[in-house]
């Protein structure tokens, strides 16, 4: 399992052969103290803005190294997105004081992302999924919470991609 420490989450950091087979994408919000707990065993930076790896350093009290870097999770890979929950305006570049102000008005947000592979679970990754073949009581058989599914069928993609977003 390889933790990744990114200003955001885009689905082309997703190995390219999981958006083919089918895979579901789990954005959990979370704090800064969780942040903090699951990169203290280590992790690979691919923040890609210096302003923001320097705001990430100070706030996460760790050295956040700015890198460019493309990634592709698979199974059992985390990324813990430091997301901006604002688009911004075209060729914007955020000084140090302009990103933590955006964070501190709750304009960026840490998130836990990762991926649940049906296939590992023995469960085909398809929105047409029978009811009972999906929940047994309250529990998602995909999951294994007590989550709903938000399903979307995205564009030049042959397989259906699942996104069970966390919101609160």
């Amino acid at each position: 399992m390889t933790v990744y420490l990114c200003n955001s989450f885009t689905l082309s950091m997703i190995e390219p052969s999981l958006l083919t087979e089918g895979a579901i994408i789990k954005a959990s919000p979370i704090s800064l103290e969780e942040a903090k707990a699951l990169l203290q065993q280590g992790f690979v930076s691919a923040v890609g803005h210096e302003s923001t790896a320097r705001v990430l350093s100070s706030l996460l009290g760790t050295d956040v190294p700015f890198n460019r870097a493309q990634i592709a999770i698979t199974g059992g890979d985390v990324i813990i997105s430091f997301q901006f929950m604002v688009r911004l305006p075209e060729g914007k570049i955020l000084g140090d004081d302009e990103v933590m102000a955006l964070y501190q008005e709750g304009k960026i947000k840490f998130f836990r992302v990762e991926l649940i592979l049906p296939a590992e679970k023995g469960l085909p990754c398809t929105p047409l999924l029978p009811q009972d073949q999906r929940w047994q009581g309250n529990t998602c058989l995909l999951t294994g919470g007590q989550d709903e599914l938000l399903h979307l069928q995205l564009w030049g993609i042959s397989s259906p991609v699942w996104f069970l977003i966390y919101l609160y």
